[in-house]
């Protein structure tokens, strides 16, 4: 969570508005390498932000949190499974 009043720079490198008249806030972004995947609200084709109802359920759906958490155990399962073969393969190279 960031707070766009106490570092403006990365409201404007998100084109985020921060005055105090904003529709913008509060913003919510899934940032993946560094790079804004998605946004809520998120603008329509004419640049009028769509309205959205900020609760648990609307965000975990939106931002399909369950399926990035299933993601992330994956790729660290994954991650340690390879670690553990290489281990493996070190200690039998070493004979």
């Amino acid at each position: 969570m960031m707070c766009f009043f106490t570092y403006p720079e990365a409201a404007a490198k998100y084109r985020v508005q921060d005055g105090p008249t904003s529709r913008q806030l509060p913003t919510v972004l899934l940032l993946s390498e560094g790079q804004e995947k998605m946004r809520r609200p998120q603008p329509d084709h004419s640049g009028k932000l769509q309205k959205f109802l900020f609760s648990k359920d609307n965000l975990k759906a939106a931002f399909d949190l369950d399926g990035l958490y299933q993601d992330c155990k994956d790729k660290l399962a994954s991650a340690k499974a390879n670690k553990k073969t290489e281990k493996t393969k070190e200690k039998f190279d070493s004979y």
